[in-house]
Parts: C-alpha cells; structure tokens; sequence
C-alpha cells in the first residue's frame, strides 16, 4: 500500500488492462449486434452482414490494443530506466574495475 501511496508502483497500468479488456469485449459485442440487425436501408445479407461484423472486429481491436499500448509504452519505458538505475547503482557499490 505505501509503494502506491508514494507513487513507486503505477495503477494506471492495471486500469489500461482492464480497459482493454472491457473495450475488446464490447467491440465482440458490436460486432455481434451488426450480423443480427436486420433494419438497414438497403437491406444487407446475412453474409454481408458478418463480413462486416468480421472486418470491424479485427480492425476495431487492432486500433484499440495500439490505442492502450500507446501509454504502456511509456510506463515500460519507465520501469526500463529503473532497473537501469538500479543496476547501476549496485555496480557503483561494489565498485567498478573500469575506474581503478
């Protein structure tokens, strides 16, 4: 709990998630809702109904996982140059060969 109140680990990677996943299912959803409503002008088949269904499935979710991943990148970036403090940090410890 106090590594969240000290803001030394991140929720918002953890709500990212959750939205993402809250996102996708609703995308299934609409993708469903489009093969089974039937009142359009001109009426649309069956079948191109679920092509439609199938195209908007895969691109609404390929925009909504880049969409999500976008601030990921920057919370990994993060972490990344944490663990590169400290690990150098730990070099700088046990001192290094290379400034003798």
């Amino acid at each position: 709990m106090r590594e969240i109140l000290g803001f030394r680990r991140f929720t918002t990677p953890l709500v990212i998630t959750l939205l993402f996943w809250l996102g996708l299912l609703g995308i299934v959803i609409v993708g469903f809702a489009i093969v089974f409503y039937e009142e359009s002008e001109p009426p649309i088949s069956v079948g191109g109904r679920i092509g439609i269904a199938i195209v908007w499935i895969l691109f609404a979710s390929l925009l909504w996982r880049v969409l999500c991943e976008m601030p990921m990148v920057i919370f990994r970036g993060y972490e990344t140059l944490a663990e590169i403090r400290e690990t150098l940090k730990k070099i700088e410890e046990k001192g290094s060969p290379m400034a003798e």
